[in-house]
């Protein structure tokens, strides 16, 4: 299913994605949901099978993890082999955890479980959970309330499990000193930089060193492999079409979702706030204070807008008396809106707390929420029916795609059929660029996968940007091409020029380094080479008035002994080379650790010690790898 559609039905179908985010499933629990996959089994971990299509998703999750971090291209070197025995271990690691906490017998109460469930979003309405959201969502995901409620609570035991080995683990005070010194520590630099003339290299360049560079660097100035597709692409809008509602359904429709069509509940709304904290200049001790008076004053019979004019902080509705105007709920905060919708007209509240702030709230007036007529919001109705049609069928249509580009993965028309559009095909493209269809990134990125590209199978289904799915197959491919030096002469030219200058920057800034070692003045190196030296004295890791490059190679330098500078050098962009003398370095005073470093070691440490006890428990387990298995 994709994520997006089930956002968009009712707003509430998404939460099994919302929970699994909130709780951390892509950790935890993963075999919850791929139980039941047949015979075929990769491994057995202490005599539980882990099922074949349940090994193949995480492999398929890794592989479109490593995709993504490598912008789209497998890095060089590449070994399937690898992948499988991550995703294996990934696997085992997840069955070893259920495990031990079924033998830990941790345990999610009654209560836990209920206050979980209401605290996700997608089941509430106005904030609050609304059972018949909850039955609607399980319904229309075709799931009983005991299987839900037990996936819930057996990642809630897990999440305890995590906590209580991330959140107890120790770490000495002395170490984060330590790290503390390190984090603040100075260094005492002076560097120059050798600039190269470039343009002078490329005037000096030969053809026959054109030449050379070109027939010796021939796989950098090639036309990338290319390919075309076949592609089946289906989107909302083409379903939408397809919907046409009688007269009679649509009044159906209109009764169902009726308090969708509603003009909501507004009230006249007046305030006095004292804030705190920021550009205040208050304590929230002393805007407390303020707030009680104006508090008295009011009690006392003064009128609100006066009080409202000496004490409100509200410069847009202090000077009339702190009138809001006309609120619907939802226009200020929830905090604001709790108050002030639960008054009675010309009642006020006692001083509440809300966001950096106190306020007195009074409702003036109120109009109370009223039903639109159906032909007030006919429209609004059909086109609200037909994207819910839409999306229903989108989602079965989807289905149907996935299981029919899987079972026939030689060929796209029964998934063309099956979604009841015509079987369309690409122009050349490759993996970087691309037209039309391939304009999308992840279009390319699924042409040039591994299955696809190689294997010539059917494509995963694919969301685009637009929520419509896409499944694709190569209809064509040719190989990389070199192109002619002709075509590529100025990017030769570039590459050569600027290589030979960068090397020629080098061999100077190895040269001066050596003289600065033999006890020459940096001032005069510096000078005889034509650049100028820098003098930014003590700095922080952060430096920004020294380019990174020369900060990181400062702060990678070995301690100076008093006297003697350590000199090194080190590449910049655009054929530069620096050479950088350390000086010295500053130790700070740690007097008092930060807290917000604890905290980070702390997590660090934390997920050490989760590391530690996955390590433990695999020592100890038994773990059979099938013949059939990575």
């Amino acid at each position: 299913m994709l994520q997006s559609i089930r956002d968009r039905v009712s707003g509430i179908i998404a939460y099994t994605i919302v929970i699994l985010i909130s709780i951390p499933f892509a950790l935890w629990g993963i075999q919850q949901y791929f139980g039941g996959g047949g015979d075929q089994v990769v491994a057995t971990v202490n005599g539980e099978d882990i099922p074949a299509q349940a090994f193949n998703r995480e492999l398929q999750r890794q592989r479109n993890a490593l995709l993504q971090a490598f912008g789209g291209r497998l890095p060089p070197g590449f070994d399937e082999k690898v992948l499988r025995k991550r995703a294996l271990e990934a696997m085992v690691r997840q069955y070893l955890l259920n495990q031990e906490v079924d033998r830990l017998g941790y345990a999610v109460s009654d209560d836990q479980l209920i206050e979980a469930i209401q605290a996700i979003p997608q089941f509430q309405k106005d904030g609050r959970f609304d059972p018949q959201r909850y039955e609607l969502v399980l319904k229309q995901q075709q799931r009983g309330k005991v299987e839900f409620e037990r996936i819930v609570r057996q990642q809630l035991r897990l999440e305890q499990y995590q906590g209580g080995l991330s959140d107890t683990a120790f770490l000495p005070p002395a170490q984060v000193r330590d790290d503390q010194r390190l984090r603040d520590q100075k260094r005492e630099l002076r560097y120059f930089v050798i600039e190269p003339d470039v343009d002078a290299v490329k005037a000096a360049l030969t053809e026959e060193d054109v030449q050379a560079y070109y027939k010796a660097h021939l796989e950098d100035f090639q036309r990338p492999p290319q390919v075309r597709i076949q592609y089946v692409r289906v989107g909302l809008e083409d379903l939408e079409k397809r919907v046409e509602p009688d007269e009679a359904t649509l009044r159906s429709f209109y009764e169902e979702q009726a308090d969708h069509y509603v003009t909501p509940e507004e009230r006249r709304v007046r305030h006095i706030v004292v804030r705190f904290g920021g550009d205040s200049g208050r304590t929230e001790q002393q805007a407390l204070e303020r707030i009680r008076q104006a508090d008295q004053r009011l009690a006392k019979g003064e009128s609100f807008e006066a009080v409202a004019k000496a004490l409100s902080d509200d410069e847009l509705t202090r000077e009339r008396g702190g009138d809001l105007g006309w609120i619907a709920r939802g226009d200020l905060s929830r905090d604001f809106d709790a108050v002030a919708f639960r008054l009675e007209p010309g009642r006020r509240s006692e001083p509440v707390k809300v966001g950096n702030g106190f306020e007195i709230i009074e409702v003036t007036d109120l109009r109370p929420a009223t039903q639109k007529a159906f032909e007030e919001v006919r429209d609004q109705v059909a086109a609200e029916y037909r994207r819910r049609e839409a999306e229903r069928a989108f989602l079965d249509v989807t289905d149907q795609m996935m299981t029919l580009g899987y079972e026939q993965s030689d060929t796209l028309q029964p998934v063309a059929d099956a979604a009841g559009v015509a079987l369309r095909e690409s122009d050349w493209f490759s993996r970087d660029r691309g037209e039309g269809i391939a304009a999308e990134k992840a279009v390319r990125e699924a042409a040039f996968g591994t299955e696809v590209y190689e294997e010539g199978i059917n494509s995963d289904l694919i969301e685009l940007p637009d929520g419509s799915a896409v499944m694709l197959r190569i209809a064509d491919k040719r190989p990389a091409q070199a192109l002619p030096l002709e075509e590529v002469r100025d990017q030769v030219v570039e590459r050569l020029a600027l290589e030979k200058a960068r090397n020629q920057a080098e061999q100077r800034g190895v040269e001066a380094i050596r003289r600065l070692r033999a006890g020459e003045q940096a001032s005069a190196v510096a000078e005889s080479l034509g650049a100028e030296l820098r003098t930014p004295g003590a700095i922080a890791r952060t430096e920004r008035k020294v380019p990174a490059p020369i900060r990181g190679r400062a702060f990678a330098l070995q301690r100076p002994a008093p006297g003697t500078p350590v000199v090194d050098g080190v590449p910049l962009d655009g054929a530069r080379y620096a050479v950088v003398i350390l000086d010295g370095v500053v130790d700070p005073e740690v007097k008092q650790t930060d807290p917000k470093l604890f905290g980070q070691l702390a997590r660090e440490y934390g997920s050490r010690e989760l590391d530690a006890a996955l390590q433990a428990l695999e020592a100890t387990a038994e773990i059979e790898v099938q013949s059939a298995g990575p």
